[in-house]
Formats: C-alpha cells, sequence, structure tokens
C-alpha cells in the first residue's frame, strides 16, 4: 500500500484531480450535522431505504467475523444507484475519522475516479442518492 498521507495532503491531491478530470469538488459532510444515533443504525436506515426504492445495497460491519475478508480500510456500503452510478460509502458518527487504511483506499479509489463518500447523516445520504437521479 501507498505511503500514509495527511488529511491537508488528501484534500490538495484531491482538488487537483477534480481540476484534471473536470469534476467539481464534493462538498464536505461537516457541513452537514451528524446524526446523534449510532453508525450501525445510520447504517440500517439506509439498507431500508435501498431496500425500499429498488437500489441493491451491500453494507459491511467490520466485525472478527469480516477480519481476512475484507480488504483494510473497505467502505462499509456500496450502492446501485440511479444514473448508473456506484456510491462508495463510508460511514462515521458525529466524531469518527478516517483511519490511516480508510484515507489510503479513499485516495486509491479517487485515483482511479471514484469518489469515497464519507456519509454522518441521513440528510447527506439522501442528498447523494438525489445527485444521480439529476444526471
Amino acid at each position: 500500500m501507498a505511503a500514509v498521507i495527511t488529511e491537508e495532503e488528501f484534500r490538495i491531491l484531491k482538488s487537483t484531480v477534480d481540476k484534471r478530470l473536470g469534476r467539481s469538488p464534493d462538498k464536505e459532510d461537516k457541513t452537514y450535522k451528524a446524526d446523534p444515533e449510532p453508525e450501525h443504525r445510520l447504517m440500517a436506515r439506509i439498507m431500508k431505504y435501498c431496500k425500499e426504492h429498488g437500489f441493491p445495497c451491500q453494507c459491511f460491519r467490520q466485525s472478527i467475523k469480516a477480519k481476512g475478508f475484507l480488504v483494510p480500510g473497505w467502505m462499509d456500503c456500496i450502492i446501485l444507484a440511479p444514473g448508473g452510478r456506484v456510491l462508495l460509502i463510508e460511514l462515521k458518527g458525529e466524531k469518527g475519522v478516517l483511519r490511516k487504511e480508510q484515507q489510503q483506499l479513499r485516495l486509491m479509489a479517487y485515483r482511479l475516479g471514484h469518489t469515497v463518500y464519507v456519509i454522518r447523516s441521513f440528510k447527506r445520504f439522501l442528498e447523494v442518492i438525489k445527485e444521480g437521479e439529476r444526471l
């Protein structure tokens, strides 16, 4: 795996890649107030929404059972969304921060043209889903 970079270095690189690829930068999830519920409840709400709306969704909870199965830093949810998009979602609580492995995987995904959304609230999740419907 590549050398660990800081969050600031990631933002700078992301901005550079955005400009090269003509993408508009993500809105920072931190502009949305985090839901007070724990991460696993947010995941359950997202899974329920996807099921009700016919969006295939696979969510993974890091656990002892998943060790060795998931790549370190793998996202929490992968969703087939409207507009032909595949959403890669990392869920975080109010004070949650990306681990080094998560930062690195996010960077690798970004270099390949994917966005890993860091979602802290159901409201932000709904906005990300709706973005694809407008494409």
